[in-house]
């Protein structure tokens, strides 16, 4: 992972804590999605949409100390999303 585009800075981290970034994505995936289709604790889906908002401000972050200044608007644009969902669910 280390050797491709936007993983550089896994070359510095313990595997252990890239592992538990991948646990943390799959689930906000189900935090934003499961608890609308099955109609089960809705009010998860704005808590995990502004958990993601600071998992992408950390990425942002690292990716602005390595230089990769177009990963940064990808991760804004996730980032503006999660916002999107947060107030939409917050606001109903």
């Amino acid at each position: 992972m280390a050797a491709q585009h936007g993983g550089e800075w896994t070359a510095s981290v313990a595997p252990g804590r890239i592992k538990l970034l991948g646990i943390l994505e799959l689930l906000a995936v189900a935090g934003l999605i499961l608890p609308v289709a099955l109609d089960v604790a809705p009010v998860m889906v704005p808590v995990t949409a502004l958990l993601w908002v600071v998992l992408m401000v950390g990425a942002m972050v690292t990716h602005g100390r390595l230089g990769q200044y177009g990963l940064i608007g990808v991760n804004a644009v996730h980032l503006g999303l999660a916002v999107f969902v947060a107030a939409g669910r917050l606001a109903s």
